[in-house]
């Protein structure tokens, strides 16, 4: 075959280049919460945080972490985020974006600062079980102030919510779709 096509084209064939073999990096671990690999990490951090903004909220806000519009949302709830000083650079804004678009590094250092318990929630007061229909002229009746809710955020175990899905029917069958739920495996409670 190289005779001949050197015959027809009167030079010699390029010798075939050798196929470059890529190699896979190692994960790089930056600290000892590692959870094993960035789709743990990312599961861990969502369901501390899914947990906390509930009882931050009194329940308010039911559907997870905010994500893009965590600031007017904790700022619409009357809630605040604070993050100690730490080492490993985790700020407030860090939290500002949905779990699932975590870089690998740093979700690493964001599930170090939750096992930390550098990171936490202060809520609006819980509210009060008042009577409905009368109005009272006293709007605290022991005169004191109420104390805001504060969620340590690395003592929630986390809980995360079934996923509801719908499944769509053709416009010929009769009634709603009916709502199937996948089943968390995973169902903790948040200690406090």
């Amino acid at each position: 075959g190289q005779k001949v096509s050197k015959k027809i084209t009167g030079s010699e064939l390029p010798l075939p280049k050798k196929t470059k073999t890529c190699k896979i990096k190692p994960r790089e671990i930056l600290t000892a919460f590692d959870k094993g690999s960035k789709d743990d990490n990312i599961t861990f951090i969502r369901s501390k945080l899914f947990d906390a903004i509930e009882q931050a909220s009194h329940g308010k806000i039911a559907r997870g972490w905010p994500g893009t519009t965590t600031r007017a949302t904790l700022k619409k709830h009357d809630i605040v985020l604070q993050v100690a000083d730490n080492n490993f650079k985790v700020t407030p804004q860090d939290f500002c974006n949905r779990p699932g678009d975590l870089g690998e590094q740093l979700a690493q250092r964001m599930v170090a600062a939750l096992e930390e318990n550098w990171v936490r929630l202060i809520g609006p007061p819980a509210p009060r079980n008042e009577p409905v229909g009368l109005e009272s002229d006293e709007t605290n009746p022991q005169g004191t102030d109420v104390a805001r809710v504060t969620i340590d955020v690395g003592k929630c175990k986390g809980k995360l919510q079934p996923m509801k899905t719908i499944i769509k029917r053709s416009k010929s069958t009769a009634g709603p779709p009916p709502l199937t739920e996948k089943a968390s495996e995973k169902k903790l409670t948040c200690d406090e």
